[in-house]
């Protein structure tokens, strides 16, 4: 359920970036998109959401949540834009609200606004998914999101958007490990 593209929390509708790029002629084929999506994979979702990811999901495992308020904002830092984090809360929001109406485990009361990342850690603590399936399921869904734009953008047909997803797996168990 985590993992569908059908998962309403809006992560369809962001592009984070690949809109733009090909309006610059930057994404032209598949090699184009290849080469950003992987990028930003290993430079961004790989350094930076992934670890954070971690933390959240482990302070909250733990009941700390001095340590998952200090990790929701160090990831809101690392959003580049106001944009970002707007899609990022909008996201966790989404996904809390989710679990609430399908009335799925409780996610317990935090007081502050959850990023995706830390809504995703909670709901998977609730379903007991063990934190390497979390972080590969954070990552696939950000994969299969910037392909999905790609071929819809650049455009890319659908087979040639399943072979960047294939190789994409490979490259994403190798950033989650």
């Amino acid at each position: 359920m985590l993992v569908s593209p059908t998962l309403p929390v809006g992560g369809y509708s962001y592009s984070q970036g690949i809109e733009h790029a090909v309006l610059c002629g930057r994404l032209n084929s598949a090699a184009d998109v290849s080469n950003w999506v992987s990028g930003l994979l290993d430079a961004a979702i790989g350094r930076v959401d992934l670890p954070i990811l971690a933390r959240l999901y482990q302070a909250s495992e733990a009941a700390d949540p001095a340590a998952v308020k200090y990790w929701n904002r160090q990831l809101l830092a690392r959003r580049e834009t106001a944009e970002l984090r707007r899609e990022d809360l909008l996201m966790g929001e989404a996904l809390e609200r989710l679990i609430a109406d399908l009335q799925l485990p409780a996610l317990p009361a935090m007081g502050q606004r959850a990023t995706f990342a830390l809504a995703l850690a909670r709901a998977s603590l609730a379903f007991t998914i063990p934190l390497l399936s979390c972080l590969t399921a954070y990552g696939w869904i950000w994969c299969d999101n910037q392909i999905a734009a790609a071929v819809k953008l650049v455009p890319l047909g659908q087979t040639d958007g399943q072979r960047l997803l294939l190789a994409l797996t490979e490259q994403l168990q190798d950033t989650v490990a």
